[in-house]
C-alpha cells in the first residue's frame, strides 16, 4: 500500500468468510512487525491513518489537497506509467507526521 491520509482505513476481514488474504496481502501481512499480520488477519481489527504509517503499511503520507486529483485519476481509469504515479506520489506526499515513526516508540535511555 502506497499512500494514506488521516481517514484511511484497512480491514482485513477475509478470514471471517472462511477465504485467505489475497492479492499479496498475505505476504504484506507476513512481513508486519511484532506478528501484527496474524492478528490483523485473524481478529479484522481496522487500522487507520497515523497506525497505518506506524507499522509500515504506508510509505507515503497524502495531502488531503491531492484527494481529489488522485481520485479523478483513478476513477477515469486515466493510463498513467508506472514512473509516472510514483512521480504524482512523490509531489502529492507530506512529511510523515512527527511522533508516527518506530523509532519513536522505541525508548530512550
Amino acid at each position: 500500500i502506497s499512500g494514506a491520509y488521516a481517514d484511511s482505513e484497512i480491514v482485513v476481514d477475509a478470514c471471517f468468510t472462511g477465504l485467505v488474504p489475497d492479492g499479496g496481502l498475505t505476504y504484506v501481512l507476513a512481513q508486519l512487525p511484532w506478528h501484527l499480520g496474524e492478528f490483523l488477519a485473524l481478529t479484522g481489527w481496522p487500522v487507520r491513518g497515523a497506525d497505518l504509517v506506524y507499522i509500515g503499511l504506508v510509505k507515503h503520507w497524502i495531502s488531503h489537497d491531492a484527494l481529489p486529483f488522485l481520485e479523478l485519476t483513478a476513477e477515469k481509469h486515466l493510463e498513467v506509467s508506472e514512473h509516472d504515479s510514483r512521480v504524482l506520489l512523490l509531489e502529492h506526499s507530506l512529511p510523515v507526521p512527527p511522533g508516527l515513526g518506530e523509532a519513536d516508540s522505541i525508548p530512550k535511555g
